[in-house]
């Protein structure tokens, strides 16, 4: 009797609780997934550029090109069938239940210390790992345990799933999003890199007029009618639908001029700014981000240099990008008044041929071959990349294999 009652009615209204909690964050995770899969990682009531943005279309998101939500869905849903049986099946939930738990304080870990964002959607299935952890080894397993047998009978589980948590933080940081320390002395972080980019692309020659069509004649522009940084009478071009404030698209943007630098004169960047601010873009929902306040600004004062000042353009992309955030508002518009040799005025902001540029922007951003309104967005003559979900130096080889790139060293 005492080892039926163990197994079919361990602390009910706990045992409740925990699968309920199981439910939710296998119905999240799930939610998640779908939308890493399916939506380029735009869910619902996240404003694009907003903290669960930049976690999802992080690297940190995937493990070894899996998102870890679909994973999520595993375990939390494994976790919800096998509770009611706690008691028989207690070496597996053990197992089950630390590696959601070691999982959960790693994700929030890399939230709040690696990318210092927070997604509230991924951080409530986290919280929900961690309270089913609490749950399960502070209420579930002692009374069964102290009626059946002294011995910890579920330690195996406990340490194999310990090694599940070794397993995905070593995967993860095997496949570290950041660059190799020897790559970036070399390239890749390089600040002097950056400068021989800048350098070598000041726009001499506007060359208005020329047509260039990307992503198979889907996406049509005119040189001049964008910021381009690189030769106009290059013969590939790659366009990049990027925000000032996005962190994905910094890095996006680091790894091209490298390129550049590394292939000169072999293709040009057109770049089609999506400020990630309801003040201007209409496709944005919900509030600003403390990030993506000044996002309207710097996208009005990229166009403006470019409508006055093309062959400054280059010195005003460095200024914007050369750290890894973007500098504050008050020192670009400060900066553009150098450049101009003048004050920047609310009526150059206001400028209907500059807003006129904008809105165009952004209604490519929305076309219909334009799957994912996930930043940034790499247009190909044939092909398309999106956001930065997995290693950088994927972006690296996209292009190298877009473009065919050859080297001339």
């Amino acid at each position: 009797m005492k080892k039926h009652f163990a197994e079919t009615a361990p602390c009910s209204k706990t045992l409740f609780f925990a699968r309920l909690l199981a439910f939710f964050a296998t119905l999240m995770s799930l939610y998640l997934a779908c939308s890493s899969l399916f939506a380029g990682g735009k869910i619902w009531g996240c404003v694009e550029g907003a903290g669960c943005s930049e976690v999802l279309s992080s690297p940190w998101s995937h493990w070894l090109g899996i998102p870890v939500s679909l994973a999520g869905v595993l375990v939390y849903g494994a976790i919800f069938f096998l509770l009611p049986q706690v008691w028989r099946w207690k070496k597996w939930l053990a197992f089950l239940i630390v590696l959601a738990a070691g999982s959960a304080f790693w994700f929030l870990f890399v939230q709040i210390v690696i990318l210092r964002e927070i997604c509230l959607y991924c951080s409530t299935v986290h919280l929900s790992g961690i309270l089913i952890f609490t749950l399960f080894f502070a209420r579930l397993i002692p009374e069964p345990e102290r009626q059946e047998a002294p011995e910890k009978t579920w330690l195996p589980g406990l340490l194999l799933g310990l090694l599940g948590v070794g397993i995905l933080i070593g995967g993860q940081l095997w496949f570290n999003p950041e660059p190799p320390r020897s790559l970036a002395h070399s390239q890749l972080d390089s600040l002097t890199e950056r400068r021989k980019m800048i350098d070598s692309t000041l726009f001499t020659d506007r060359a208005f007029g020329k047509k260039v069509e990307l992503l198979r004649g889907a996406i049509k522009t005119t040189l001049g009618e964008f910021p381009v940084l690189g030769s106009p009478a290059a013969p590939k071009f790659v366009g990049m639908f990027f925000d000032y404030t996005c962190r994905a698209c910094r890095l996006a943007h680091d790894f091209i001029g490298v390129l550049m630098n590394r292939y000169p004169g072999q293709f040009a960047l057109i770049l089609f700014p999506v400020p990630l601010s309801s003040a201007c873009n209409p496709y944005v929902k919900g509030p600003d981000t403390r990030e993506s306040r000044a996002a309207c600004l710097f996208a009005k004062l990229a166009l403006l240099v470019w409508r006055e000042r093309p062959q400054d353009f280059a010195r005003f992309d460095h200024f914007m990008f050369h750290d890894p955030e973007p500098p504050p508002a008050d020192s670009a518009r400060a900066f553009v008044s150098r450049l101009l040799g003048r004050p920047v005025t609310k009526t150059d902001l206001k400028n209907d041929s500059l807003l006129a540029r904008l809105e165009q922007s952004l209604a490519l951003f929305h076309h219909p071959e334009i799957k994912r309104q996930m930043l940034p967005v790499l247009l190909f003559p044939a092909g398309i990349h999106y956001g930065m979900t997995r290693s950088p130096l994927e972006i690296v080889a996209r292009i190298r294999q877009e473009l065919n790139l050859q080297s001339t060293r």
